[in-house]
């Protein structure tokens, strides 16, 4: 799933297979779009097409004698796909707009937040290219499946900060309840407005209300659940919408990797808008 730490574990595998001075390089096939993603992986030579003002080496070269990280390998284009089996199998391959080769070796590691096998069989990701990257398979669980996990993560992140958070052990129970489904990504964006706390003391009450109120296990028409409705009784409706935009800026933004335009578009929100409920998350004078 997204958000469990495969670019993390995708790297130490690198620090421990490799000597220090060799490349690690990272490409999300996602985030690159199809009529550039063959310039992203082989390179290109000047004037090869419009914009191409210099020759540019490819994350492939770049990888020589390292390791390439292709993340979300799932979304890549079939052309594309065809053209990666080539240079996996030949150890060559030529930038756009050249015409002699080149070689590198690398170890490639791949990953993906969807199901390979599912998606070669309906034909939406190539059989040779499946086999040839199928080989030593690491399946790495979503956090609600490892909860001891989470007081480890929790005192990891803390440590991060540039402030002493303490966090309750009332405050922590709830917290490894919790579904988690943006993993830990969404485990570390939570501790980061946690650790805003002025009083740097953290309580169950100073918890994000999806987590306390169970948000997201709501059925029917009734959207808004018990607990939730006490904190409105308490604190107001407006205090409560305050922290419903906060909380969803935070987990769009920490889905995207802080990508804001993209988190903007998701949302459907002006970017006026995003910027005022952002401003907000910050901490206090």
């Amino acid at each position: 799933e997204t958000g469990v730490g495969k670019s993390l574990i995708g790297k130490q595998i690198h620090d421990l297979s490799h000597k220090d001075s060799a490349a690690f390089v990272h490409l999300n096939c996602a985030e690159i779009p199809e009529n550039l993603i063959e310039s992203e992986l082989f390179g290109h030579k000047k004037g090869s097409f419009t914009g191409a003002i210099t020759d540019k080496k490819g994350r492939l070269e770049l990888a020589n004698n390292g390791t390439l990280f292709l993340d979300e390998i799932a979304t890549m284009p079939a052309s594309m796909q065809k053209k990666l089996l080539k240079a996996l199998d030949e150890k060559t391959f030529y930038p756009v707009g050249a015409d002699k080769p080149v070689k590198s070796n690398f170890t490639l590691i791949s990953a993906t937040c969807e199901d390979l096998f599912e998606k070669v069989h309906k034909d939406e990701f190539r059989k040779d290219l499946f086999f040839r990257i199928t080989g030593l398979n690491i399946e790495i669980k979503p956090l609600r499946n490892r909860i001891k996990d989470i007081p480890l993560l929790i005192k990891y992140f803390t440590s991060l900060t540039s402030r002493r958070v303490v966090i309750k052990k009332e405050a922590k129970e709830i917290l490894q309840k919790y579904s988690w489904p943006g993993n830990i990504r969404e485990l570390q964006k939570t501790i980061e407005i946690l650790s805003l706390n002025q009083a740097g003391v953290i309580t169950p009450q100073d918890l994000p209300v999806k987590i306390t109120s169970g948000l997201e296990s709501h059925n029917g028409n009734d959207w808004l659940t018990n607990p939730q409705k006490d904190y409105i009784s308490s604190h107001g409706l407006r205090d409560f919408i305050k922290k419903i935009e906060q909380e969803t800026i935070l987990s769009t933004l920490g889905k995207y990797n802080g990508k804001v335009t993209t988190a903007i578009k998701e949302l459907k929100i002006s970017s006026s808008a995003f910027y005022r409920i952002s401003d907000s998350l910050s901490p206090q004078a």
